[in-house]
């Protein structure tokens, strides 16, 4: 079997990107268990400029085992006013759906951009490196 090699951005709308692995339950619709995640780091940036309704978002933790959790955003627009809501993709460590007036009162670390499953170890991820 020939080796595939993946070349992958530094920078995605400005944002540095990096290779993340998940760990998930066999309910989760969208990632698979040890499937590989490419993520905009959102540490330190105003979010609005950079997420949609239905997008997939790493929230910061404090389960010491794990760096963050994914939940699937949406964007609730009404009379009212905006609430954003986000929903755990999996019910893993029993996370639950929660809704926030302000996106500033979460703490969002990223973003997925794509997801790879089941990688074959024939198969290498690499950072673009740009030409001088």
């Amino acid at each position: 079997m020939e080796s595939v090699d993946i070349t992958l951005p530094n920078h995605w709308k400005g944002l540095s990107v990096y290779l993340s692995s998940i760990t998930t339950m066999s309910d989760n619709d969208s990632l698979n268990n040890e499937d590989i995640i490419l993520v905009a780091s959102l540490i330190n940036q105003n979010v609005r400029y950079f997420i949609n309704d239905q997008d997939i978002l790493l929230l910061k933790t404090k389960d010491k085992e794990f760096d963050a959790h994914a939940f699937k955003y949406n964007k609730v627009v009404d009379e009212d006013g905006t609430i954003h809501k986000f929903t755990p993709l999996s019910k893993f460590l029993g996370k639950k759906t929660f809704e926030a007036t302000s996106i500033n009162d979460v703490s969002i670390i990223g973003k997925v951009l794509c997801s790879f499953k089941g990688i074959s170890e024939e198969i290498k991820f690499k950072q673009f490196s740009e030409e001088k």
